[in-house]
């Protein structure tokens, strides 16, 4: 999060990158952009384990060296020169890869409603910030799957509840939902930070009731 976006707490917006992976743009020369990938997994292992064979690991080589919100490509400047920062990562996914924006007038003028289009293709930077969302996205998911699996077998438990703040990965908590095969799933809809505030409140509740 910090690596890509300059925030440690964008979580969800890498989130939401990486599933535009699985999208392709074509530029004006027809020239196809897309994701490359990342290959090399961050995350990987058993959190459970302290075998050397299959405990946790991370690589943080992947995010190394200078963070992606800090490049500086030449498709991130207009043609004078000046830095768009809106452009980093301003993309859609529309087929003709273009908005309309209505030009200003001026003040002497009347706006005749002309539109130019332009176009809101992903930079360079864009699409390696995808792939490395790609990839985290995938090891998360891989090791958190493995985590939950292994405790509901040692545990025999048959229903589920997530707290904390990886329970805002919406994604994730899909996949725990329908491949574990639990009877009832629950996430709660403040599992970070904020959910110890909403806890104290029920704790003091229940305990004057008791």
């Amino acid at each position: 999060s910090s690596h890509i976006f300059g925030d440690w707490n964008a979580c969800g917006k890498v989130m939401g990158l990486a599933p535009w992976m699985q999208h392709s743009w074509k530029n004006t020369q027809g020239e196809l952009l897309k994701p490359q990938g990342e290959a090399r997994r961050i995350m990987w292992g058993s959190i459970y384990s302290e075998e050397d064979d299959s405990k946790f690991q991370i690589e943080k080589d992947v995010i190394s060296g200078a963070p992606l919100i800090s490049r500086m490509d030449s498709d991130l400047f207009d043609s004078r020169g000046n830095v768009i920062s809106k452009r980093r990562y301003d993309f859609d996914e529309s087929s003709d890869n273009t908005q309309k924006s209505i030009r200003s007038s001026t003040d002497n003028e009347e706006d005749t409603g002309d539109q130019e289009e332009k176009p809101r293709l992903p930079t360079k930077v864009a699409l390696e910030a995808i792939s490395l969302a790609n990839r985290i996205q995938i090891d998360l998911e891989d090791v958190l799957l493995d985590f939950v699996k292994h405790f509901q077998e040692i545990s025999g438990e048959e229903n589920l509840c997530i707290a904390g703040g990886v329970g805002l990965n919406s994604v994730l908590n899909g996949r725990l939902a329908r491949e574990l095969g639990f009877k009832k799933t629950f996430i709660s809809p403040y599992p970070g930070d904020d959910g110890i505030a909403v806890g104290c409140c029920a704790y003091g509740f229940f305990w004057k009731e008791s």
